[in-house]
């Protein structure tokens, strides 16, 4: 496996934002949206292993990192799509942490055939417990909400969840384990949230296994389009 070049690090104008970005590796897209209060360098221990297999996408939400603060409401899974067609990427796997995992999950919901599997760590429904979050960077979410509509996320989907995390956490991961059509679920014993930097080494096994596992399945498919 060769070496994968350095990283491209850059700001590009989505939706009126100027949204920073890293860009490394080679391969099948994969983006990775960080959760609340964190930044693109939540992802630190998981680009190098996926950026061998895979073009990692990762970037600072709006008013967070080196991103600035929305000016007023916005559409997190709005800025998703635009940043992917800034890159000309028609299709991701899609991997969304906590917060992050809420905006993958609209994300999928309204532009479907643009996932091709989806990835939830410890996935967050509400701003309920993080309001002041909510009232400085005036999210605007899919309508009606994600949680409702649970059934309808048809592509192959991965939840990951530490056994020590919050209740509230582990009780999104049983939900979207029994009403997810095609979904994988995966129990860390001994970890709290978020996994992946309490246990990065069993997270990104559990990761890799089934970004790879995807990528063996759609061998020999029609090309889209």
């Amino acid at each position: 496996m060769t070496t994968p070049p350095p990283p491209v690090r850059d700001f590009a104008p989505v939706n009126g934002a100027r949204l920073h970005y890293e860009l490394q590796g080679d391969g099948f897209p994969v983006v990775l949206l960080h959760g609340g209060l964190l930044d693109l360098r939540l992802w630190d221990s998981q680009v190098g292993p996926l950026a061998r297999h895979f073009t990692t996408l990762r970037y600072d939400q709006r008013g967070f990192g080196r991103t600035v603060a929305p000016e007023g409401p916005y559409a997190p899974h709005e800025d998703l799509r635009a940043l992917l067609d800034h890159f000309s990427m028609d299709r991701a796997h899609v991997v969304g942490l906590s917060f992050g995992g809420r905006v993958a999950l609209d994300f999928a919901l309204a532009w479907p055939e643009r996932v091709s599997c989806l990835v939830l760590a410890a996935p967050e429904w509400t701003l309920d417990h993080m309001r002041g979050l909510a009232e400085v960077h005036h999210p605007r979410f899919l309508e009606p909400p994600a949680f409702t509509r649970l059934e309808q996320l048809l592509m192959p989907t991965l939840v990951v969840v530490g056994d020590r995390d919050n209740p509230v956490l582990l009780s999104n991961a049983e939900l979207l384990a029994r009403r997810v059509p095609t979904v994988t679920r995966v129990t860390l014993p001994g970890v709290g949230h978020p996994p992946n930097l309490e246990r990065p080494e069993d997270f990104n096994r559990v990761l890799l296994d089934f970004l790879l596992a995807q990528a063996s399945a759609s061998v020999g498919e029609a090309p889209l389009g």
